[in-house]
């Protein structure tokens, strides 16, 4: 995604994609009302490791999913369940489609 917008709008798709992903990690974090310490360490692995990340990522919109079922919505939550969608979409919905298809181009 990272090359994709880089190619597509030179720095600024490269400022964009950051800006986009810390979006991403903020909308769990803003359910889950953890202290701020919590934030940014999550913040940091997920923006430094890569496969690391992404596990943690999940898991906090997993923890926050279960925690905005919990609770009366607002408009915090409302945000939350559209990031978390198009989360699901983007970053985890592709790898497991292409771990799961088949592809004969190496035989």
């Amino acid at each position: 995604m990272k090359e994709k917008m880089s190619q597509a709008l030179g720095s600024a798709g490269f400022i964009l994609f950051y800006i986009v992903m810390l979006l991403f990690c903020f909308a769990p974090l803003l359910i889950l009302d953890r202290p701020l310490l919590f934030d940014i360490i999550c913040i940091l692995i997920i923006l430094g490791s890569r496969y690391f990340g992404g596990i943690v990522c999940i898991g906090l919109y997993i923890w926050a999913t279960v925690k905005v079922f919990s609770e009366p919505f607002d408009v915090f939550s409302y945000i939350f369940l559209v990031f978390a969608a198009l989360y699901f979409l983007i970053f985890v919905i592709p790898p497991l489609k292409q771990m799961f298809t088949k592809d004969n181009s190496g035989l």
